[in-house]
Order: structure tokens, then sequence, then C-alpha cells
């Protein structure tokens, strides 16, 4: 598996439980208003580490 493919397997990795994880804080997450993305900033962060 290419590096590429392996970053775009790990981000969408990244997005589908950081999904899930605000989903289980609120259902309509989305539409709340809420500053999510400071949340996956962190995420973020946290993979760029492991690379």
């Amino acid at each position: 598996m290419s590096e590429k493919s392996t970053a775009v397997s790990q981000i969408n990795q990244m997005l589908t439980m950081q999904d899930a994880m605000n989903s289980r804080v609120s259902e309509t997450w989305r539409t709340n208003g809420y500053e999510w993305y400071r949340a996956i900033w962190v995420e973020c962060a946290e993979m760029l580490d492991r690379l």
C-alpha cells in the first residue's frame, strides 16, 4: 500500500471515529454550531505524530 493511500485510509478512519464520538455527544452535532473542528485538529495532530 502506498504512503498516500495509507494516509487517506487513516484520515477516513479518523473522521469516521470522530463522527461516531460527536454523535454520542449530540445526534444533531452538525447543526448545533459547535466548534468541532478543534477536536478534528487534535485528532489530526495525533495522527501525524504516529506517521
